[in-house]
């Protein structure tokens, strides 16, 4: 669920992921219900794919962050991997003889950043020149499985935050506090 509470903070959906009772979709029913076919839209969970990634532009191109991106936009990076006269598939993942892929971003915040112009490069490359620093990086993502960094959060927590109940963040207490948690960002390959 995107776009929800004070901050347009994103959700899991515990009914989509876990199969447990989630405040969003409720919501989302009743508006539905009610005859508001617009805000029932606004609060329907999306299918999300989500990737580790090296940012090569980053301030720190060896830190592996997660990429959140749309089904679609996976689904086109996925058929950009397959040749289509021969049917050979590139093997963009690949440690040692991977493929770059660039995504052009436009715009900032949940419902406003448009992605486009995914392109993959034309030669291969490792993940890293240098092969200690590229285990690293591997044994960095084998240890911090993508299912294993999702938060969930109970209903009442997500109740509140749908009805505004729930305090906004608090930039400066939360900068402190996230601080103590070393937290990889966002990014692409």
């Amino acid at each position: 669920h995107r776009g929800i509470g004070p901050d347009n903070a994103t959700y899991l959906c515990p009914r989509k992921m876990l199969g447990k009772p989630c405040p969003m979709c409720e919501a989302s029913k009743d508006a539905k219900d009610a005859g508001e076919n617009d805000e029932a839209k606004e609060l329907q969970p999306s299918e999300r794919v989500v990737s580790w990634v090296l940012d090569r532009d980053a301030d720190d191109p060896e830190k592996p962050m997660l990429f959140e991106q749309s089904w679609t936009q996976d689904r086109d990076i996925t058929s950009l991997c397959v040749n289509e006269r021969t049917g050979e598939i590139l093997m963009i993942d690949h440690p040692d003889k991977g493929y770059d892929v660039t995504i052009k971003r436009q715009g900032t915040g949940p419902r406003k950043t448009k992605y486009f112009g995914q392109s993959i490069a034309r030669n291969d490359s490792p993940i890293h020149d240098n092969e200690r620093t590229q285990d690293d990086i591997l044994d960095y993502v084998k240890e911090n499985q993508v299912p294993d960094t999702l938060n969930f959060y109970d209903y009442d927590y997500l109740a509140g935050v749908l009805s505004g109940t729930v305090p906004a963040k608090d930039e400066v207490l939360d900068k402190d506090e996230d601080e103590d948690d070393v937290q990889p960002a966002r990014a692409s390959r």
